[in-house]
């Protein structure tokens, strides 16, 4: 089995120093974002939302989680796998980042599959899937575990449900 840990923090909540030397995954919510973030990505996180800086209105916030100092090929896959599983757990959950065009590279995990099987993702700290004024940190991790399934497809099983809609009064 092969496990990654994320710890997502606010963005506020992460000194410069930190993200200027970070890649991992991040989570834009601007402007009005309230019910679904702006976008998802992974990468040199300084360096993606410097290109982000004028494609998203103000205010931006959003969450991060560091992968890793220096950049590898395990870091970039372990980034790359996050990012897909959230862009997956966001649309299973009506939660699709608004801003991203299509889901992320799940083909990452082929390599870990044929080495251990399972891959398990633990999430810590706060939640990207909800709207970054109104998110405290966790008390415990939520664990995502991928599988394959008998036609060879990625299951994804996490503990997110659908998003609950607000009904207007009548």
């Amino acid at each position: 089995m092969e496990s990654i840990r994320c710890q997502f923090a606010r963005l506020s909540d992460i000194s410069v120093d930190e993200l200027l030397h970070a890649y991992g995954v991040y989570v834009i919510w601007s402007g009005k974002s309230r019910a679904r973030p702006s976008y998802i990505g992974e990468g040199d996180i300084w360096s993606r939302l410097g290109q982000h800086r004028n494609r998203f209105p103000r205010p931006v916030d959003g969450y991060a989680t560091i992968i890793g100092y220096e950049y590898t090929a395990a870091t970039k896959r372990n980034a790359q796998i996050v990012e897909a599983v959230l862009l997956a757990i966001g649309e299973e959950t009506d939660r699709y980042a608004v801003h991203n065009k299509r889901g992320g590279n799940l083909a990452k995990l082929d390599k870990l599959f044929d080495w251990h099987g399972v891959v398990k993702i633990h999430f810590e700290g706060n939640d990207p899937f909800l709207e970054p004024g109104t998110s405290r940190p966790a008390k415990g991790k939520r664990t995502v575990s991928i599988t394959l399934n008998d036609e060879g497809n990625f299951m994804v099983n996490h503990p997110w449900r659908l998003r609950r809609l607000r009904l207007p009064k009548s």
